[in-house]
């Protein structure tokens, strides 16, 4: 029997995809939203296997910050079948796990994250990092040249720096995230 939050992430993927804009404001009542429902009309979404949708939901229980749910969401993400492509979606749903991992230990900050990335990674976007407040961007430069572009970032939370360069080279933009030191 399909239950209340079924029907209501059936409706939200109903939506067309071209929408963006509805898709979007969508999400975002659901961020804002406190009420338990809307945590499992995102768990729905998640285990949709709906790509666009199942990133979004990811993205957005990430940013709600409740570790309480992380036993299904680890759950779904097994459950989650692979799709062919440049890049696996379910990285998104790691993302978010690693996200609330980090809430649960009593992080305020997600500086740890950032020092566990190994080379380039498409999971840490400087500017996505920045618009949710983690970290301020205070320098930028471009290397028009070599096309890529250098970021200096301070965490808003613990002060660390942080240089993370972008490859633009690839189908998408990877980054690598490096601690500036007092040495450096």
């Amino acid at each position: 029997m399909t239950n209340k939050f079924s029907k209501m992430a059936e409706r939200i993927l109903s939506i067309d995809i071209e929408d963006q804009e509805k898709i979007d404001r969508v999400y975002d009542a659901l961020l804002k939203s406190s009420d338990s429902e809307s945590f499992r009309i995102l768990l729905e979404l998640l285990s949709s296997g709906d790509v666009i949708h199942t990133q979004k939901a990811a993205d957005t229980l990430a940013l709600k910050g409740d570790p309480k749910y992380l036993p299904e969401i680890k759950e779904i993400r097994e459950k989650l079948p692979a799709r062919p492509g440049l890049r696996d979606y379910r990285q998104t749903v790691d993302r978010a796990i690693e996200i609330l991992e980090n809430i649960r230990n009593r992080s305020k900050c997600r500086c740890n994250l950032y020092a566990l990335q190994n080379g380039y990674s498409n999971r840490y976007n400087p500017y996505e990092e920045q618009k949710e407040g983690f970290i301020s961007i205070v320098k930028e430069d471009v290397h028009e040249k070599e096309y890529y572009t250098d970021y200096y970032c301070r965490c808003n939370f613990c002060g660390r720096r942080w240089k993370v360069t972008d490859e633009i080279g690839y189908h998408y933009t990877l980054y690598k995230w490096e601690e500036i030191t007092d040495k450096e």
